[in-house]
């Protein structure tokens, strides 16, 4: 491990040798470089109990009671930081990159357990939201195993301390969950340790390990775990371990994930084809909730919301015509009600279509922000402005020909990405007021006049380069908040 100046730590290749040496787990996921980059993380994954061990041997903790939580996974050569607290007599010790808890645990002293632990609540990691479940049978099989455990390691009998018992403790934690799913399928989550005064810890140790609970959701189980030395309970765990089904043969599947959108909540309205449902892939392979309408195919939305869920699980469907004020406004309802908060709006559906005039109610709701007598449009995505957080962007996509009717002065002189520049810049009091961003993208082929002929579909135009490029183009954009044009 090497420590620097600022006060920062990092894990060298040698912790990790030693410390697999140390307890047996040889997951993979930890040793094999080549292993690690076809994997989601890219980088090979520190062991999570190195870090507690470090944490413990750093501040010179000696309890016999440690709550263990890993928020995120810790890498080789990664600067991190770490800090105490102590609380009412309970000490917790966390590590942090960029101001994020990585991991905590919180020890103290209560009084020695020889029963089995209660169950504790699982908590996911954001990270691991891409979990693909396994099968009833897999998890069937992990039921109950007894076994013998040998820490090399060993020091001098006579030389036992609180310590050191539960460096062996920890490090037979990580070799359980190495095991489990034999390391390459398996990553620590949490734990709960309960360390007993026996004296008697040797070389060789007995385990028993029992399956107490299974998040079908997110792939996380959870097991209580004993350790024994002539017949002696020398230490009680509860350990939850994320697992992934077919793990190799997923990342086989050629596509990337990540956390680069972690956290963030994405609504494509129209994003179940085209560009749409290549933006809904590329946010949900980054780790945002990904939130999509439709109004046509339910059974074709379905299959592309199974098709992404492969990558994350926190994808929704909306059916509606976004066309239509109510259906616009029921999706803010249901928004408001689950607290969402959109950090991204894409606009993928032909808009606009019809004359306010012909929602009343959404008229009288917009004006106020226009003053009578301004002609108004319909553009839906108005209602969601509200939901945008601070910083957000909303990307609209003019990706569909636009119905065609004779008497073309009731609908816009120009349907193209100009009328709804305009209709955004009209809106000066509005925007002012909740200082969004605003791409405007304009699609290969698409006409300024509404003159007959349609307007090109970028749908047809490579929609997975264009989907690239636009997310390529809205990081590299450093400008100032306002209406912006990316060409194609």
């Amino acid at each position: 491990m090497i420590e620097y100046e600022d006060g920062s730590i990092s894990f060298e290749e040698t912790d990790l040798k030693y410390f697999s040496e140390d307890s047996g787990d040889v997951n993979p996921l930890h040793m094999d470089r080549k292993y690690a980059e076809t994997t989601v993380y890219g980088e090979r994954v520190v062991f999570g109990m190195l870090g507690i061990e470090v944490l413990l041997k750093k501040y010179q903790i000696e309890k016999n009671y440690y709550d263990i939580k890993f928020y995120a996974p810790l890498f080789l050569g990664r600067k991190y930081y770490h800090r105490k607290e102590e609380k009412k007599g309970k000490v917790c010790l966390y590590i942090e990159e960029n101001g994020n808890k990585l991991l905590s645990i919180k020890c103290n002293n209560k009084e020695s357990q020889t029963a089995e632990l209660q169950n504790t609540t699982t908590n996911q990691l954001p990270m691991f939201k891409t979990a693909r479940n396994i099968t009833d049978e897999e998890i069937e099989k992990l039921s109950y195993e007894e076994g013998e455990y040998i820490y090399k390691s060993f020091p001098q009998k006579n030389n036992i301390c609180t310590q050191i018992k539960t460096n062996i403790v920890l490090k037979f934690c990580s070799y359980v969950v190495g095991m489990v799913f034999p390391g390459e399928r398996a990553v620590f989550m949490g734990a709960t340790i309960s360390v007993c005064e026996h004296e008697i810890f040797s070389q060789c140790m007995q385990y028993s390990l029992q399956k107490t609970n299974y998040d079908n959701k997110f792939g996380i189980v959870e097991y209580t775990l004993f350790l024994k030395c002539q017949n002696k309970t020398l230490a009680i765990c509860t350990i939850q371990a994320y697992v992934r089904a077919n793990f190799k043969l997923d990342m086989q599947e050629g596509e990337k994930i990540s956390c680069e959108f972690q956290g963030k909540t994405v609504l494509i309205i129209g994003g179940t084809k085209g560009i749409g449902a290549e933006l809904a892939k590329k946010y949900a392979l980054g780790g945002a909730r990904v939130l999509l309408t439709y109004c046509h195919d339910e059974d074709k939305a379905e299959e592309v919301k199974k098709k992404i869920q492969k990558y994350n699980q926190n994808v929704k469907l909306y059916r509606g015509d976004m066309r239509d004020y109510a259906d616009c406004k029921r999706i803010q309802m249901d928004l408001q009600k689950e607290n969402e908060r959109i950090d991204r709006l894409f606009l993928c559906s032909a808009l606009p279509t019809k004359n306010m005039q012909f929602y009343p109610e959404g008229y009288r709701d917009f004006e106020k922000y226009l003053g009578q007598g301004v002609q108004i449009f319909y553009l839906p995505f108005y209602m969601l402005y509200p939901l945008v957080c601070e910083g957000g962007k909303v990307v609209v996509l003019s990706s569909s020909a636009v119905a065609q009717k004779k008497e073309a002065s009731k609908m816009l002189d120009y349907i193209c990405v100009k009328s709804i520049i305009e209709s955004i810049t009209e809106c000066t009091a509005y925007t002012d007021k909740i200082k969004r961003d605003y791409y405007i993208i304009r699609p290969p082929k698409m006409l300024t006049e509404m003159n007959n002929t349609p307007i090109g579909r970028i749908g047809a135009a490579e929609p997975k380069k264009i989907a690239q490029e636009i997310i390529k183009k809205i990081k590299e954009d450093k400008t100032e908040k306002g209406c912006k044009i990316l060409d194609f």
